[in-house]
């Protein structure tokens, strides 16, 4: 498999291609440098499918992870907190329509501007403190 590593990580990979033929390399130099990348900090080479996907594998899984589903989420707070959260969102209409958007769409996104004002809502209620708050709302 050809590779297009860019500072270190994975920009492109494509299957087939001659190892005996330079210009297939040059090829995907000439992407990077078409996107506007330097050409000192790009790599291209062969290597076996296996290998390249660990490496895309590899650095997926270095993303952090903004969107949970529910059940991701709910397994960051305490059995303590997730009470205080409850009784909260039974005595405010807004607390609980949020939640009921989250478990409908069995998704919370840590970034979203309604989920901060919901953890926000929650640390202005006493079910949680604002520390951890920040900790839940950490990727």
């Amino acid at each position: 498999m050809r590779y297009l590593k860019y500072n270190g990580k994975i920009i492109e990979a494509q299957s087939g291609g001659n190892p005996e033929n330079p210009a297939h390399l040059k090829t995907l130099i000439n992407n990077g440098i078409s996107a506007g990348l330097l050409e000192a900090d790009l790599e291209a080479g062969y290597e076996d499918d296996a290998i390249v996907k660990g490496w895309l594998k590899a650095q997926a899984d270095a993303i952090p992870k903004t969107v949970l589903s529910y059940g991701e989420f709910q397994n960051r707070f305490t059995l303590a907190e997730r009470k205080a959260s409850a009784t909260l969102v039974r005595n405010n209409d807004y607390l609980f329509l949020g939640l009921n958007r989250a478990v409908a769409r069995n998704q919370v996104n840590l970034e979203d501007p309604d989920t901060i004002l919901f953890m926000l809502a929650l640390v202005d209620g006493g079910a949680i403190t604002a520390q951890r708050k920040d900790e839940i709302l950490t990727p």
